[in-house]
């Protein structure tokens, strides 16, 4: 069962640039799709593949992988607060204040002690 077509919608970003046309990513999907027939839109008819389509698929697959990377960076970030690796600016200065407050303490206890040794 093969998906319905989806109309496509025209912009500059889905015409091939010289650079695109030489980079290794749009030749493999060219290489993968030249002898496809596509219906664009559905009741049109089928065509060979173009340039433009093999950039409808190249983009999709850009803006997926960087959504898996914005993902993936952002559960590595909330781990760094669950797991206490790379504290936010935030987190530091909370850190700072508690070793402080247990610097202080200990310090009032050295002096405790030495007063009761006296």
């Amino acid at each position: 069962m093969s998906p319905n077509p989806q109309p496509k919608t025209m912009t500059k970003n889905n015409e091939p640039t010289s650079r695109d046309l030489l980079s290794p990513e749009f030749d493999a999907i060219w290489k993968a799709i030249q002898k496809w027939d596509i219906q664009r839109t559905e009741g049109e008819g089928y065509a060979h593949a173009t340039g433009t389509d093999v950039m409808i698929i190249l983009n999709a697959v850009k803006t997926f992988i960087s959504a898996q990377i914005r993902r993936a960076q952002q559960q590595s970030y909330e781990k760094g607060f669950i797991d206490g690796g790379d504290a936010s600016k935030n987190q530091e200065s909370e850190i700072i204040i508690c070793q402080l407050k247990e610097a202080e303490q200990r310090g009032y206890e050295r002096a405790k002690k030495e007063r009761i040794k006296r």
